[in-house]
């Protein structure tokens, strides 16, 4: 989940905050875009947010775009409530909580791992037969 907060932008009156439950976004001026903001200064596709555990933050395109001030060509890793700053408008991100999806989906597959490591190789399992039939084997002759 991630909240952002609209600071200023030229549609200020219908924007403010907004709440989405994905792990991709968009940012633009383009309907397709999830958070969509008609400032004539913003690219139809300005800016993809990826969450995991962190906010990566890219500019398709070489959009630039302001972070704390400084011009940003390429992709950040965003800290919590800094502003950001697109054509005319500034928002920040107030809140993320990581998608518990991916969290399970990734404690799952570390405990398949274990699991994996753990359970014998199938050479193993043909030594340890070939060995129990050769202790039979010998059993056998010795009574």
């Amino acid at each position: 989940m991630i909240e952002f907060e609209i600071l200023s932008s030229p549609d200020q009156d219908i924007l403010g905050t907004h709440i989405y439950q994905k792990s991709m976004m968009t940012v633009g001026r383009s309907l397709q875009n999830d958070l969509i903001i008609l400032d004539d200064h913003i690219h139809l596709r300005h800016l993809e947010i990826k969450l995991d555990k962190k906010i990566h933050i890219d500019a398709p395109d070489s959009c630039i775009f302001y972070y704390s001030g400084k011009k940003i060509i390429e992709g950040i890793i965003y800290k919590l409530g800094e502003e950001i700053k697109i054509g005319s408008t500034v928002f920040k991100i107030t809140k993320h909580i990581p998608n518990p999806k991916v969290d399970l989906l990734e404690n799952f597959r570390n405990q398949y791992e274990e699991i994996e490591l753990e359970r014998p190789t199938l050479i193993d399992v043909l030594q340890n037969i070939e060995l129990e039939l050769k202790v039979i084997e010998r059993d056998r002759y010795v009574k």
